[in-house]
């Protein structure tokens, strides 16, 4: 299994997805060669810098209300804006707590789409990984992504509100759930508990918290939740006594996996 990531060269494939999202247009083979050996996230940065995005976005966010700026903000950039105001992390940190494995456990060889600020490198260290089915942002795919994954908190609801189809056809999701230090610990469970909620009420019947151990370490489930119809209720149930860190992950399934196997 590959090393934990480290922010590099983009890969090629990444560089056509963010002209696509964020320009609207296919990247030519001089575009290409302009950022070989570029980190990703500076080809991102430049491109948003650019007189060409600034064109393409004011047409999407011209006459929008405040209460409308998150989802216009997602469409203007193809689905690859950090909608959460947090402090900057660096990429190789943020991708370090990704749980990989969640991606794909019982599945095979899934389709992937990746929302958030973070997915042109999650989608490059997918790739590295021997996932090939990895859709950036809001670029159209040949199929429906079997599995979906934001790289901000609030990423899954605004997408919801803007393509809800894209959330309605995902069979998983994993959404990070940060607690602030403001709200830890005293308000952590008020926290996990609207974001596991967000999840039951899209549909998702089945819903994990889990964390990956620093360093390379495994990926330990703390709590599932399923939903209990007819009255929606979802029970929870502890898997794991551990302390868990501030950030997790909510992993969401459309039907408990239990079920179908």
């Amino acid at each position: 299994m590959p090393s934990d990531p480290e922010e590099g060269a983009a890969h090629p494939e990444g560089v056509r997805a963010l002209y696509e999202v964020l320009l609207g247009r296919t990247a030519t083979d001089a575009d290409l060669a302009c950022w070989a050996g570029v980190p990703t996230r500076t080809v991102g940065e430049a491109i948003i810098s650019s007189q060409e995005y600034r064109v393409r976005a004011e047409g999407f966010l011209r006459g929008g209300s405040p209460d409308a700026v998150p989802a216009l903000r997602l469409l203007a950039t193809g689905g690859m804006a950090d909608l959460s105001p947090r402090p900057a992390i660096a990429p190789s940190q943020c991708l370090s707590a990704v749980p990989f494995d969640a991606i794909d456990d019982q599945l095979t060889a899934p389709s992937i789409r990746i929302i958030g600020g973070f997915a042109a490198e999650l989608g490059d260290e997918l790739r590295r990984r021997g996932h090939n089915a990895v859709t950036l942002g809001l670029a159209d795919a040949p199929d429906a992504a079997q599995v979906l994954v934001t790289t901000g908190p609030s990423d899954l609801d605004v997408l919801s509100q803007v393509r809800p189809e894209i959330v309605a056809a995902a069979r998983r999701v994993l959404v990070p759930c940060d607690v602030s230090m403001e709200d830890f610990p005293l308000d952590a469970q008020g926290v996990i508990s609207k974001a596991r909620g967000a999840l039951h009420r899209l549909g998702f019947a089945e819903v994990l918290r889990i964390f990956r151990v620093p360093q390379g370490g495994p990926t330990i489930t703390v709590d599932v939740s399923d939903l209990v119809p007819p009255s929606g209720v979802h029970a929870v149930r502890v898997v794991t006594e551990v302390e868990s860190p501030r950030s997790t992950w909510m992993v969401g399934n459309r039907v408990p996996f239990a079920e179908e196997l």
